[in-house]
């Protein structure tokens, strides 16, 4: 059963899609903004902090300062893409892949 989400705890924007890892989480709100937070043992998070205790906004400049309009998330990942198109992954890296 889901239930729709209104809003979350320590952010002002009305939330547009929520999507989980391992151990963090990707908020997209309808703005285009994006915010994190959650683990980043991996780096996923786009922060150099070991640990995201509230939302923190993803910068847009990582994506020339375009809006996003979906998320994904995986297990040491993030994907966001924007209204062109263009694609942001964070994520671990293993054996070079």
């Amino acid at each position: 059963r889901f239930t729709q989400l209104h809003a979350l705890i320590g952010l002002d924007q009305k939330t547009h899609m929520v999507s989980a890892g391992s151990v963090h989480c990707v908020c997209l709100t309808g703005d285009g903004d994006v915010f994190l937070w959650g683990s980043n043992k991996h780096g996923q998070l786009t922060s150099t902090e070991p640990f995201l205790s509230s939302p923190s906004p993803m910068k847009r400049s990582l994506l020339g300062g375009e809006k996003v309009v979906h998320v994904w998330s995986g297990w040491t990942h993030i994907v966001a893409q924007t209204e062109t198109g263009r694609s942001l992954n964070c994520s671990c890296v293993f054996n070079s892949q």
